[in-house]
């Protein structure tokens, strides 16, 4: 290693433990190595062909409120509260695949574009809290939307190499039904692995290995590994009056490094510095 790549390499270390040890905000608990996020959320179906079933195509577009995070291998709940962590979400059905039920399919979902180029969710941090979505306390589409976008980017998620997925499984098409169905019934299972693509949360985000086909719920066309993975239920919607036509609630997690970690790699570096600096005099 030459004295510039050294630089460079620690330049980058420089930046990484700067984002990873300044939070955005005290209000997103993170409990390293691995935290989990619990949300909510309400969604609707653009049914581009106008026959009442998810059929490729068609949109699911939707909002989701965290309420706390916790940590995998111990520690919280920690509440978001006083502040909210919302967001809005829009993605479109690229692949509808028949099950051994005639009722059930398995559903495989993109960014529809309508975020941005390849952005799948965008989480936004509000020091005022308007949105509930348990019960929902918005009217309409549009003030549910305003209130789930109205606080600071906090990142941005979506697909961006070949292990990126959203798929639902073994889930019912007919809108209507899902509709009409209460909000424990679950209608399908979701699973989603996706790449960070605007990060304003102050933490660093670590890869993290995926469940894959055959015996886990993803493809793994790449590498194996994600930096958001989640998965969680679709519900119904009955009693829904705000436009909205299903619930879901999911859990997502976010690996993050173990205090100290980024350090000791540093350390190392600027040990290594000295020893090229005393060989090069």
């Amino acid at each position: 290693m030459n004295i510039n790549t050294l630089k460079s390499s620690l330049g980058a270390v420089g930046a990484a433990l700067a984002l990873a040890s300044v939070p955005a905000s005290a209000a997103v608990t993170f409990f390293p190595p691995i935290t989990s996020f619990q949300d909510d959320d309400l969604e609707f179906h653009i049914d581009t062909n106008q026959n009442g079933l998810l059929d490729v195509g068609d949109r699911l577009r939707g909002i989701l409120e965290i309420q706390e995070t916790f940590g995998v291998f111990g520690g919280g709940p920690a509440s978001i509260l006083p502040h909210e962590l919302t967001g809005i979400f829009d993605l479109m059905v690229v692949a509808k695949i028949a099950t051994a039920n005639p009722l059930l399919f398995n559903f495989f979902f993109a960014p529809s574009g309508a975020l941005g180029a390849g952005v799948a969710v965008q989480l936004y941090l509000d020091a005022s809290p308007e949105l509930t979505i348990v019960p929902p306390n918005c009217a309409n589409i549009a003030a549910c939307e305003a209130a789930a976008t109205d606080g600071a980017l906090w990142a941005e998620v979506g697909f961006a190499d070949a292990d990126d997925e959203w798929n639902a499984l073994n889930a019912n098409d007919n809108i209507g039904t899902v509709a009409g169905g209460g909000s424990a019934t679950v209608f399908g299972t979701v699973n989603f692995a996706l790449s960070v693509l605007t990060n304003n949360t102050g933490q660093l985000i670590l890869d993290q290995s995926l469940d894959c086909f055959p015996a886990g719920p993803f493809q793994c066309a790449g590498n194996g590994e994600t930096q958001v993975s989640g998965s969680g239920n679709i519900l119904g919607g009955l009693g829904l009056s705000n436009g909205y036509q299903i619930r879901s609630d999911f859990d997502f997690q976010l690996q993050t490094p173990e205090p100290g970690s980024l350090a000791l790699i540093a350390v190392a570096l600027l040990g290594l510095g000295g020893a090229l600096r005393r060989k090069s005099a």
